[in-house]
């Protein structure tokens, strides 16, 4: 939810008050915290940062805002985004108040998020059959495989921010246009054979399918390329 957990610290920062919000998010019991024992419940990755913020914050009396993970008596795992701030009067400090933030579902959207990012580039950077990403709508390449630099003979650093029509990769710029219609009406598009030009200036035969892709918040199109030149060739000496 987003109710806030509340706590509250001596000049010291042993905890004098943590409230019930602040014990279901964090799983700490009332118990532990007003003991002083809170910090073992904070992640042995994240502990160093707890001393050092709280050490901090004790020297030069200044607010904090952390990102961190608590172990649960069963063994979960809970992030909380923790805001620390000092109350002083004239030159004393009183002690601090803070607040504990549930930030699970973000960091867990986070993680979903990176996992299908990975997934993509690796299914991307092995697949034999040449592969570009471009942006939605507009076409710019972000990234392309190294069978699409064999194919095309571009190298991915010459066509990132540009697009086929700048690159002058289509013999037919319509046969294009048909493709984007579709992509933007139907989330697809399928060519039949059309001839494609190589960096050099030859021709391949190819056909090309095209999907949009989500990651994430933003949208993308999945060009492949199916080289058939070759079968084409045979087809004629034949």
């Amino acid at each position: 939810g987003s109710m806030l957990g509340v706590f509250a610290t001596d000049a010291e920062a042993a905890v004098t008050y943590f409230s019930q919000r602040a014990m279901e998010i964090t799983g700490i019991t009332e118990a532990d915290a007003l003991s002083g024992r809170w910090a073992e419940y904070v992640h042995p990755e994240d502990r160093e940062q707890h001393r050092q913020q709280w050490r901090m914050a004790l020297a030069e009396r200044k607010p904090f805002v952390s990102e961190r993970r608590y172990v649960r008596r069963d063994g979960n795992l809970s992030w909380a985004r923790v805001h620390v701030a000092p109350i002083v009067e004239g030159d004393s400090l009183l002690g601090f108040v803070g607040t504990v933030e549930d930030v699970n579902a973000r960091k867990q959207s986070e993680q979903a998020l990176r996992e299908s990012e990975e997934r993509f580039s690796s299914f991307f950077a092995l697949s034999p059959e040449p592969f570009a990403v471009a942006r939605y709508p507009g076409g710019e390449y972000l990234q392309v495989n190294e069978a699409w630099e064999r194919t095309f003979g571009f190298s991915q650093g010459e066509v990132v921010g540009r697009s086929a029509l700048d690159l002058g990769l289509w013999e037919n710029p319509e046969d294009r246009s048909r493709m984007y219609e579709d992509i933007l009406r139907r989330n697809q598009a399928r060519s039949g054979e059309i001839r494609l030009r190589r960096k050099n200036g030859d021709f391949i035969v190819v056909q090309i399918s095209a999907r949009v892709v989500t990651v994430g918040q933003a949208r993308y199109i999945l060009w492949g390329t199916h080289d058939v030149t070759e079968r084409r060739r045979m087809e004629k000496a034949l």
